[in-house]
C-alpha cells in the first residue's frame, strides 16, 4: 500500500533534512577555475565548500561566513 496521504512523502523529506548533521565548511582558494572546480567536486559530499578566486576574495568570504574547518589555498596567486 502506497501512502494514503500524498503530503506524507513531502513531510517525511522535510523531517529527514532537519535531522541531517550540518557539514563543516571548507574554503578553497585558487586563481585557476579548473582547480577550484576539482576541489569543489572532490570535497562537496563531506563539506560545505566555499570558493574564492583570490586571497582578497578569501578574506571577504571569511568575513561573511566566519569560521571554517579547513582552508586549502594555492601558494602563488597574483592577488
Amino acid at each position: 500500500m502506497d501512502n494514503a496521504i500524498p503530503e506524507l512523502d513531502q513531510i517525511k523529506r522535510q523531517l529527514m533534512t532537519l535531522h541531517r548533521p550540518k557539514k563543516p565548511k571548507m574554503l578553497v582558494v585558487d586563481d585557476e577555475p579548473d582547480n577550484l572546480d576539482l576541489l569543489y567536486r572532490t570535497f562537496r559530499r563531506d563539506f560545505n565548500v566555499l570558493k574564492a578566486e583570490s586571497g582578497i576574495r578569501a578574506l571577504e568570504v571569511l568575513g561573511i561566513e566566519g569560521e571554517v574547518a579547513v582552508i586549502i589555498s594555492d601558494q602563488r596567486m597574483p592577488e
